[in-house]
């Protein structure tokens, strides 16, 4: 992309905060952001963090976000999506509370996407091992995990100033 997603603007609003709304309405007890321009983000009014882990991959946030939450669920999502789903964010939740599965995962095109995801506080020690191991890919990570599926639809997000509307 060229620059920070996450604070790129979509119909004005960033792409972070847009995410954070989303979580928030889908009753996210706590949202943080980790990693980026921790300076800009506050600026935005959100709470962000140092990557704990700052080694190259999305592995390590995701490790830093479920350190810092305080509850058995935390859903990690990508700062980067077109249209952030609060419904979405609640079904994976609630998928993962009705199983017995460690994360729940969305499908999209036919296959699971890593991210976003809800996570068990119990799949965490996993996820450091496989981290430890020298893994920084969330979804071969979560290959240790056992998952539930959910469709939730496209969840487009964007990996190029052309998936942008209007192209940014």
């Amino acid at each position: 992309m060229g620059r920070d997603k996450a604070l790129l603007r979509i119909d004005g609003e960033a792409m972070a905060v847009r995410v954070a709304h989303a979580l928030k309405e889908a009753g996210a007890a706590e949202v943080v952001c980790v990693g980026g321009d921790l300076e800009a983000l506050r600026a935005l009014g959100l709470v962000a963090l140092d990557d704990e882990y700052p080694d190259p991959g999305p592995l390590g946030g995701v490790l830093t976000g479920m350190s810092w939450a305080s509850e058995l669920v935390t859903a990690v999502t990508p700062c980067d999506l077109l249209v952030p789903s609060a419904s979405a964010f609640s079904e994976l939740v609630a998928t993962l509370i009705a199983s017995e599965a460690m994360a729940a995962v969305p499908i999209v095109d036919g296959r699971w996407r890593p991210l976003p995801a809800a996570f068990r506080s119990s799949a965490r020690g996993a996820l450091v091992d496989a981290f430890a191991g020298g893994e920084r890919a969330v979804h071969r990570a979560m290959g240790r995990l056992t998952l539930v599926e959910v469709d939730l639809g496209p969840l487009t997000d964007a990996d190029t100033p052309e998936d942008l509307p209007d192209h940014q």
